[in-house]
């Protein structure tokens, strides 16, 4: 279409229909500024979508590694004072784990916020706090020896992490529906336009 419309302009200036060849850089002019609006919607859609795919790869990875949790809690329960170290060294990793994890809670919000137009990501950062108490108290538990204690403590940890999950789950349904209703008066403002 655009070689058709310079080869057009090219014939018209040689023909030196200057209004024709007006008209023609116009056209072209809209024709360039559709498609960048069309690119950049494109590229907003696929920012969302990534932003999607993050959200449902940490729901992921939360529902896993509360699993873990849940079994290194089971573990510690009946070790009974045995292999603390061992077990010292898992719950470290579940640490670990769960810090890169609030990482990417992190990151997900800011695609939220940085998304045209933007979105806030809602997701309850007690509860992170929480489960990362439980977990440094299960830590601190197993160096004392004290296995019941940070069972308990793991298991917590390990609940909250199931409920981080649901609310992961929760904030990008509230996200989409935000989504919608924009879109949804975005249409009713465009239909009110043509009328």
């Amino acid at each position: 279409k655009m070689k058709e419309t310079m080869a057009e302009i090219d014939r018209m200036m040689k023909e030196l229909d200057k209004k024709k060849v007006q008209q023609e850089l116009e056209q072209l002019k809209m024709d360039n500024a559709e498609l960048e609006k069309q690119l950049d919607q494109n590229i907003e859609l696929m920012k969302r979508l990534e932003a999607e795919k993050r959200v449902e790869q940490t729901i992921q990875k939360m529902d896993k590694l509360a699993e873990e949790q849940r079994n290194v809690s089971r573990e510690t329960e009946q070790a009974k004072g045995r292999d603390n170290e061992a077990l010292q060294e898992k719950q470290q990793e579940l640490n670990d784990r769960f810090q890169q994890l609030k990482d990417d809670i992190n990151q997900i919000k800011e695609d939220y916020k940085n998304l045209d137009p933007s979105t806030d990501f809602k997701v309850p950062e007690e509860l992170e706090k929480q489960v990362e108490q439980h977990q440094n108290e299960a830590q601190q538990s197993l160096q004392k020896g004290r296995n019941k204690d940070a069972g308990k403590k793991q298991k917590q940890a390990a609940d909250e992490m199931e409920q981080l999950s649901e609310a992961l789950a929760e904030a990008q349904v509230d996200a989409e529906q935000e989504d919608l209703a924009e879109d949804a008066e975005e249409v009713r403002q465009l239909l009110k336009n043509l009328v």
